[in-house]
This record gives C-alpha cells, sequence and structure tokens, in this order.
C-alpha cells in the first residue's frame, strides 16, 4: 500500500504561515472531506441506457434561465424543457404539458423511475406543470418566470399538495416499485 505525503502550508489571517509540515489532523479533515463526495454505489445503478440519456440530457441544463414558452438552451418553459429533452435523445413527445400528460402511460409514482415524467396542477385543477423525475423523491424542472432550471423535492409541502401524477414514455414499465434509498441521479452520473 502506498502512503501519500501531502504537505500542507497554513496562512493565517496576518499573513504569516506555518513552515510546510505533515498535519494529521489537518490531512484527516482534508481526506474525509475528499471521501464524503465520492457516491456511493446504490441499488439502481442498471437502469436502462435511454433513461440514463435522459437524466444526463436534462442535468446539463441546470441553471439555464426560464423562459415562458422557451424550448432552446437559452431559455425554457416546464414542457418546453421536457419536450426538447425528450427529443434530443430520441423520444418524440406533444409540446404541452396537458398533451405530455394526456399521451403518455399513467403509472403510479411508487412505480416512477429516473427519467419518467410528474405533473403538478399550479393553476387551480388543471395539469400545468411537468418535471423529469431524477429518483429519491426529486425531480428536475424549469420552475417559473425569473426562476432557472433547478432540482426540487416531491416531500416539499409545495409541491407534493400540488402532484397529480406520474407518466411514463417507456415501453417496459417494472413490475415491482423502485427502491428509493441513495438512488439519486447525483449519484448515478460517477458509475456510468
Amino acid at each position: 500500500m502506498d502512503i501519500v505525503n501531502i504537505n500542507i502550508i497554513v496562512s493565517f489571517v496576518d499573513g504569516n504561515s506555518m513552515s510546510k509540515r505533515n498535519n494529521p489532523a489537518i490531512l484527516f479533515v482534508v481526506m474525509m472531506t475528499l471521501l464524503s463526495c465520492v457516491p456511493s454505489q446504490w441499488q439502481y445503478r442498471n437502469i436502462p441506457l435511454k433513461r440514463k440519456q435522459i437524466i444526463n440530457t436534462a442535468t446539463q441544463y441546470i441553471g439555464t434561465p426560464y423562459r415562458h414558452g422557451g424550448t432552446t438552451p437559452s431559455g425554457f418553459d416546464c414542457s418546453g424543457y421536457v419536450f426538447y429533452v425528450y427529443n434530443k435523445n430520441g423520444i418524440h413527445i406533444p409540446r404541452s404539458t396537458a398533451q405530455q400528460y394526456t399521451k403518455g402511460q399513467k403509472i403510479p409514482y411508487k412505480m416512477a423511475q429516473p427519467g419518467d415524467l410528474l405533473f403538478f396542477s399550479i393553476n387551480k385543477h388543471t395539469i400545468s406543470h411537468v418535471g423529469i423525475y431524477v429518483g429519491n423523491d426529486t425531480f428536475v424542472h424549469a420552475p417559473s418566470s425569473g426562476k432557472y432550471i433547478r432540482y426540487d423535492s416531491i416531500n416539499n409541502p409545495y409541491w407534493k399538495k400540488r402532484f397529480c401524477g406520474a407518466v411514463s414514455y417507456f415501453k417496459a414499465v417494472p413490475a415491482q416499485p423502485f427502491i428509493n434509498g441513495g438512488d439519486s441521479y447525483r449519484e448515478e452520473r460517477f458509475v456510468w
């Protein structure tokens, strides 16, 4: 086993610095911090490639501004974002939120897998918002004017209250519920 020797220079507020030396306590803290960033091996790394591609494409646009009617990386609305991500991956779906909900295969939320769509009712009792499920009760979406594409939790009281249903555009729907437990895309992308 190789031992890594790390020299650390500590700079103080007054500008003085400690000479280079091995400091086991600092080294331990640095190593633990780095190790905490390494994802665990989790349960669903064997999801189909097309679903992984959908999630990969979707997360590339985190931080893109919301733009009403937008369907390009310069700005998206919620259904324009989903429309763009799916079409970029060869899955042709309708443009509007209501049509995306109507044309897809309705599935129970507990059966949703990464890449499936989650729908919400923001305006009264009509389907008016959509996001892409990424696992671990998390979805990615273009929220509203003045905001950016981001992750949100379906357990957030705002979204939970407005949740209407899940839809899949994938042919094979699992026979068993998807197990949530350390299965977010943020962990998955490192094991591809």
